[in-house]
């Protein structure tokens, strides 16, 4: 059996949504634990109101913590199998849990894309992930080097796992912005991560912690200070190299927003990025990165005008 955990914060009529996706489900072996985060809204008359023995709701007042609400519904569950939802999205794919589990007898962790929607429900991308057409392997050096590649409300993961190695989401650093790409790359050095290309849930973006100009840099900026506490914990120079890799790749990220946004932070963001060059191992790992590939694709292109 399976134990699906949703943290909420007055959102109830977005998780009505959440949960009956999640109640669709092909396969009804689950239970549903809605950890709700002191709501003051009609949240607990919505979960009450669906008279459902698999949902289990948790009220401990006001936390204010993602992580720990998320740590909460994993040390309360019953079962072996642990999947997340936040209470905005979906799990619009009735067979999402059929077409994973296959996946778990051979992986601890299984993964998906997802189709883009905004606060009406109307698609805004087709893929989150646009360049995943096939499935493939997520393992640390992919989540160093490329960033976060595991939607969250997409996992379905092994809990014993989870209880062996301790390993729960960080409740001081992480607890609001990019706790799970952080839970992630912890996870990574026990285990890879399958990831299925199809589009198994919908997540919702919005003006939200997931939406707006703030929230996405600070999402940014946190994914660059997860990186840096890795690196200065790990004694892998494989991993210090991939973890430079990231880093530049948000750098990237964020000087690209802020130019769409705010030319002053922009031009802040460029010298901080200039700086971090400034060492001769890290412009070294951005020219094989960016520069080398963006000369080859030139010539390549030429070469086939030619011809």
């Amino acid at each position: 059996m399976i134990s699906i955990i949703i943290p909420t914060y007055n959102r109830s009529e977005f998780l009505l949504n959440s949960i009956n996706s999640i109640l669709s489900q092909s396969i009804k072996d689950f239970e549903i634990l809605v950890v709700d985060d002191g709501s003051t809204d009609n949240t607990k008359e919505v979960v009450t109101n669906l008279s459902d023995k698999r949902i289990l709701y948790f009220n401990y007042g006001k936390i204010g913590n993602i992580s720990k609400l998320r740590n909460i519904g994993i040390k309360k569950s019953n079962y072996d199998i642990i999947g997340f939802c936040d209470d905005d999205d979906l799990w619009s794919d009735p067979d999402k849990l059929k077409k994973q589990l296959k996946h778990l007898k051979n992986y601890n962790l299984v993964c998906s894309n997802a189709l883009v929607i905004d606060s009406e429900g109307n698609t805004i991308k087709e893929k989150y992930y646009h360049e995943f057409d096939k499935d493939f392997i997520v393992d640390k050096s992919h989540l160093l080097s490329r960033g976060n590649s595991v939607l969250t409300p997409g996992i379905l993961l092994n809990k014993n796992l989870l209880i062996k190695h301790n390993l729960f989401f960080d409740e001081t650093e992480f607890s609001i912005y990019c706790e799970d790409y952080e839970f992630l790359i912890r996870l990574s050095s026990y285990t890879e991560m399958y990831f299925v290309a199809q589009t198994l849930i919908s997540v919702r973006i919005h003006d939200s912690v997931s939406g707006g100009f703030d929230n996405k840099m600070k999402m940014l900026n946190s994914s660059i200070k997860i990186l840096k506490n890795h690196s200065a914990l790990t004694k892998y120079n494989v991993d210090k190299v991939n973890v430079k890799k990231g880093i530049i790749g948000f750098h990237i990220c964020i000087i690209k927003l802020s130019y769409v946004y705010n030319n002053y932070i922009c031009f802040k963001e460029v010298l901080r990025f200039l700086i971090f060059l400034g060492n001769p191992k890290n412009i070294m790992i951005f020219f094989n990165l960016k520069i080398i590939p963006f000369f080859k694709n030139i010539l390549s292109s030429k070469s086939i005008a030619k011809n």
